[in-house]
């Protein structure tokens, strides 16, 4: 792509004295102006891609992305400012077209002819969403590839270039087969956090399913995290995070959501003798524990629960076997039981007691509708975890900012997170062993009475539900 660079005089190191032909050069005005009244974003300070602007040139591919028109300009602003950010940062190589400065008498200005990576952008807002498939493509000469890559591939230019446009970021890019750079692009002036600062805010936005596209009408064991991502099955889960970051807070909001649903019976160990231990006054007799003995015994009742479900479902099953084939304990007509266990290793570390129990209920628990949330006070702590425990957990949530060994720690070897900042109760969630994605947790009242209140509410309800229905 064929850039004319406008060059400040003060920026020149040799003024240019010699002058173009004017009628080249005014040829060249027309065709810009032509440019101008196509593309509103002709108002680049720094570069100006003459004939070749980017929602010209980009046209095709916008419509073979099905980009609205809304999207175009938007994508096409974004090129722009990244094309500045290249001929500033000097990501260019020169061409000898004529001379590399001249002096345009039209604009009474010295310009440079430079060839900078061509530059494409897929943005998307689906169903008012902002789309996390956009993304800024470059195609790089291979010299201009090792100046990119000189410089980290000038992540961190090229992500301020573009909140001249909006709140946008870039992540790190990947090279694909084709020699294209793809840098996924975040919109942060979307919030997809879910607000639950009161209980009216929590039982609008649980009532409202539609804005999870149908998902809790079809599946009413499905839990939102965001207003773009629902856990869509019940998943035996690892949440962890040094002090102060939130990990209690994402808790009581998993909690309070599946509580006020109504669908799933809640189980809160405490070793601490903290929150978890305070909220389970309102859960029912048996149903949370603090103590060492206690905890031990509610793992063993646990395991007994789930042991009387196999074999219900195992004479329910032998008696109308094609009405149950394939299914779980859902299925069965029993409720989902999801147990919160904070401080888990601190546990294990003064009984190992329950060891065994707490290892069959993440192995063979889930087909019995029994789901267990480990809680860990630091992201070091899931080393001290038997492997089984891990390994078992379907989703793993780290918050707060973590390091590459800590990360690996919880979501396993070689995973590298996306470069963006993290702080409380902003994280990282990884599903099923996919690629770990940022997140905020939703956001609780800061204020303990008001907290209290939002959790009394939410969890009032499962005094009604007996684990022992069905059988």
């Amino acid at each position: 792509m064929l850039v004319k660079h406008f060059v400040k005089a003060d920026r020149l190191q040799q003024k240019q004295k010699s002058n173009t032909d004017l009628v080249q050069d005014l040829l060249g005005v027309v065709l810009q102006v032509g440019t101008f009244l196509l593309d509103p974003t002709f108002k680049s300070s720094v570069a100006n891609v003459s004939t070749e602007k980017n929602f010209v040139k980009n046209l095709f591919f916008y419509k073979k992305q099905k980009m609205t028109l809304k999207e175009m300009w938007k994508a096409s602003a974004i090129a722009t400012v990244i094309q500045e950010a290249m001929v500033s940062s000097s990501v260019f190589d020169d061409v000898g077209f004529g001379k590399k400065q001249q002096f345009s008498l039209a604009y009474s200005e010295n310009f440079d002819y430079v060839q900078i990576p061509e530059v494409r952008v897929k943005y998307h807002w689906n169903n008012n969403r902002f789309d996390p498939s956009s993304k800024v493509m470059l195609l790089p000469s291979s010299n201009q590839l090792k100046i990119l890559n000189g410089h980290n591939k000038y992540l961190a230019e090229f992500s301020q270039a573009i909140k001249k446009v909006g709140k946008f970021t870039l992540f790190d890019a990947v090279l694909d087969n084709n020699g294209w750079l793809e840098y996924p692009l975040s919109d942060l002036a979307y919030n997809s956090r879910l607000d639950y600062s009161d209980v009216d805010k929590i039982t609008v936005t649980l009532s409202n399913g539609h804005e999870w596209h149908g998902e809790l009408k079809k599946n009413p064991f499905a839990i939102p995290i965001t207003s773009d991502l629902v856990l869509k099955k019940p998943e035996h889960m690892l949440i962890t995070a040094k002090t102060g970051m939130g990990k209690t807070e994402l808790a009581f909001a998993l909690a309070a959501e599946t509580s006020w649903l109504g669908n799933t019976i809640l189980y809160f160990l405490d070793p601490k003798h903290s929150d978890l231990s305070f909220f389970g006054q309102f859960l029912g007799e048996g149903r949370y524990a603090d103590t060492t003995e206690d905890i031990n015994q509610a793992i063993d009742d646990l395991n007994k629960l789930m042991d009387k479900r196999y074999q219900v479902m195992k004479e329910m099953a032998s008696k109308n076997p094609e009405r149950y084939v394939g299914k779980t304990a859902i299925g069965y007509g029993f409720k989902q039981i999801t147990i919160y266990f904070d401080e888990v290793s601190a546990h294990l570390a003064n009984s190992k007691k329950c060891l065994a129990g707490l290892k069959r209920l993440l192995m063979l628990g889930r087909q019995a509708g029994i789901t267990v949330v480990l809680i860990l006070q630091d992201p070091r702590a899931t080393n001290n975890l038997p492997a089984t425990l891990k390994d078992n957990s379907g989703i793993k949530i780290t918050l707060g900012q973590l390091s590459g060994t800590l990360a690996s720690l919880v979501f396993g070897a070689g995973v590298e997170l996306p470069d963006v900042e993290r702080h409380v109760a902003q994280g990282f969630i990884q599903i099923d062993g996919g690629e770990p994605i940022p997140f905020d947790a939703p956001l609780m009242p800061n204020d303990s009475g008001e907290l209290y209140k939002l959790m009394k509410n939410c969890l009032i309800p499962q005094k009604m539900l007996d684990p022992y229905d069905h059988y």
